[in-house]
């Protein structure tokens, strides 16, 4: 799984490549436009997008066709969007935004 899943690790490695030159991330954000970085372990990820709902859910969007060129799939019982502030699990652990 792991070298199948490598076509999805480099798509959005370049894509954070290209947001790493000095202060891009931050040039994209003033424009309106979605920051985000994959974190994956084994068969399992998470996209991490710094945006609106929209833009989240338009990223969302290009992983099916990315994993389709390796004929796989997302499992639909383990996708979803959901904000930082109401938390998920990702490999047991719970991830979640609280104040300080």
């Amino acid at each position: 799984m792991n070298l199948a899943l490598d076509v999805l690790d480099r798509e959005f490695e370049h894509r954070w490549q290209m947001s790493r030159y000095r202060g891009r991330r931050h040039y994209l954000a003033s424009k309106g436009l979605p920051v985000y970085q994959l974190i994956r372990y084994a068969d399992d990820y998470v996209v991490l997008v710094k945006g609106t709902r929209a833009q989240a859910e338009a990223v969302m969007a290009e992983v099916p066709a990315i994993l389709g060129r390796m004929g796989l799939e997302n499992s639909p019982a383990k996708t979803r969007l959901t904000r930082i502030d109401e938390g998920f699990t990702f490999l047991g652990l719970r991830v979640q935004r609280r104040p300080a």
